[in-house]
């Protein structure tokens, strides 16, 4: 039978491509990317690819214009496990799951961190167990949920609290209907 591409790039340790933006989808999957680009010279002529793109900083693979270059990168990677260096691994974007994409952004940029924002719904504590991200930017309170699913808070970005607030006016016009509500929350939180 046929296999689809997704399973393929599973089940492989190592990519070789040109220009291919499979490569992404290797990187994400933290896996070695050798780019053998035998035509760069001509290509980056041909769609003004220039060095304010900073091309080859940014990639995370090595770039081989010989044939010989793959070949030693080949046998450098099989010797090392497939085993991505560290540098590669650092251009790859943090793939972050989260309600909060303006929060998480904000603070991300904030440390020079290289993310992918992933805007969820529901459960977000599920991302990084499906493998959608590697981590979670999310609201806790007690922190139960986090060890049900064996996550652990790495790093507090916000302390966070809940306000009631009231305008003057209607305190003082609709202060039954408020005291109510106040009272009900007392109630619950416990105070």
């Amino acid at each position: 039978g046929e296999k689809n591409v997704q399973d393929i790039l599973k089940e492989s340790s190592l990519l070789i491509t040109d220009y291919s933006s499979v490569a992404f989808d290797f990187a994400y999957m933290k896996k070695p990317v050798i780019f053998y680009q035998y035509d760069k010279f001509q290509y980056m002529r041909s769609y003004k690819v220039n060095d304010r793109y900073q091309y080859e900083e940014n990639m995370f693979g090595k770039i081989c214009t010989e044939e010989r270059e793959v070949l030693e990168k080949i046998i450098y990677y099989i010797n090392n496990s497939f085993v991505l260096e560290d540098n590669y691994l650092e251009k790859i974007p943090l793939r972050v799951g989260t309600k909060y994409p303006n929060i998480s952004k904000k603070y991300f940029d904030s440390i020079n961190k290289n993310t992918t924002i992933i805007k969820l719904n529901g459960s977000v504590e599920l991302a990084p167990l499906t493998g959608l991200s590697d981590v979670i930017v999310d609201i806790v309170e007690s922190g139960r949920t986090l060890k049900e699913n064996g996550l652990v808070v790495v790093k507090e970005i916000h302390n966070l609290s809940a306000r009631l607030i009231v305008n003057n006016a209607s305190i003082k016009t609709k202060y039954d209907e408020i005291y109510k509500v106040v009272s009900g929350l007392r109630s619950k939180v416990g105070e």
